[in-house]
């Protein structure tokens, strides 16, 4: 891509990223709008439209995964930059981001979780209600790590049911056949993905397994 042309691209995306931000129901957990569905569907329809401005075949799906990896690509910036202050953000639209930091920054606790066997593991946990990051340690074994970290996100809505319960100590009977670093890359991937859907952002096929 010449100079110029990636020079109109990047100046579309921040318009884009303009539409974005004056449409809560997409990104605003905060907003009464966030959470109806039509609403969030209208919110849509305009950033599709936006996005057709340039990309005149543009669907729906394809505006969520481009958004999808802007705000990833942020999380990460904004995440090094958190663990080197001195520096400056080196991602050419992070200012027009800005308006997401309260929503991914200031919603993380940091765990530590303590194996049988001594062995640490340092844990991101999401929290939608929590503005603070306060340091807690706790001391688990496999299994009880595993099924606490299953339910962290529902915790919240009330008492868990019998499902609710089995469900955890499947999941945790499941990664306990795993090695502790299959683990760990497991959970991960379970809390991106149960953060997404808070944020109303998955969709068929947006969850892809790539081989090394």
């Amino acid at each position: 891509m010449r100079l110029v042309e990636k020079n109109e691209e990047r100046a579309f995306i921040i318009e884009c990223l303009k539409v974005y931000k004056s449409l809560p129901a997409l990104w605003d957990a905060k907003s009464p709008e966030y959470r109806k569905k039509d609403k969030k569907n209208e919110a849509y329809e305009i950033l599709v439209r936006k996005f057709r401005e340039k990309y005149a075949n543009i669907n729906r799906k394809d505006v969520t995964k481009k958004i999808n990896t802007l705000r990833t690509n942020f999380r990460k910036e904004v995440k090094r930059l958190s663990q080197d202050r001195r520096d400056a953000s080196k991602l050419w639209y992070f200012d027009e981001m800005k308006f997401l930091i309260d929503q991914i920054e200031t919603k993380e606790e940091n765990f530590q979780i303590m194996y049988d066997d001594g062995e640490p593991l340092n844990i991101e946990i999401i929290d939608e209600s929590s503005s603070t990051q306060p340091d807690k340690s706790i001391k688990l074994n496999k299994s009880e790590y595993v099924m606490q970290s299953s339910a962290v996100n529902i915790a919240n809505t009330g008492p868990l049911g019998e499902y609710e319960l089995k469900l955890a100590e499947t999941w945790a009977m499941e990664l306990q056949k795993m090695t502790p670093e299959q683990q760990i890359y497991a959970k991960k991937a379970i809390n991106d993905i149960i953060y997404e859907g808070q944020l109303g952002n998955l969709y068929r096929d947006c969850v892809q397994i790539y081989p090394p």
